[in-house]
């Protein structure tokens, strides 16, 4: 497979995971006097938040992805598998480590999380 495409960034290296950009429908609960309503809407995939998760990262890619975790932009995410995304980078996690004699920092335990707001 491709790598992954963020914006104008080409990961090194795809996620080890990745939730699946599949519709969902929406249904909500009420209470009311005499039970519940339900309220039902069509499946999309809209607002849908996908986490990407990785072992672990360079801190080059870590930065990366923090430039465009801390951008207020919609941008483009290509999975590379026939479909493109505009979205919102929602949350960006990991842990800081060095390994080796190196000293060389890595992050890892790295999830990104987007929130798709439509296709291309």
């Amino acid at each position: 497979m491709d790598k992954m495409i963020l914006d104008s960034y080409t990961f090194p290296e795809n996620p080890q995971e990745m939730d699946l950009v599949e519709a969902k429908k929406v249904v909500a609960k009420v209470t009311t006097y005499g039970g519940q309503a339900i309220f039902q809407y069509a499946a999309n995939i809209q607002d849908l938040s996908i986490v990407l998760k990785w072992d672990n990262i360079s801190e080059t890619f870590w930065d990366n992805l923090r430039t465009k975790y801390l951008s207020t932009s919609e941008v483009v995410f290509d999975p590379q598998d026939g479909n493109t995304y505009n979205i919102v980078v929602e949350d960006l996690t990991g842990k800081y480590v060095q390994y080796g004699l190196e000293d060389i920092p890595v992050r890892k335990d790295v999830e990104l999380t987007l929130n798709i707001r439509s296709t291309v």
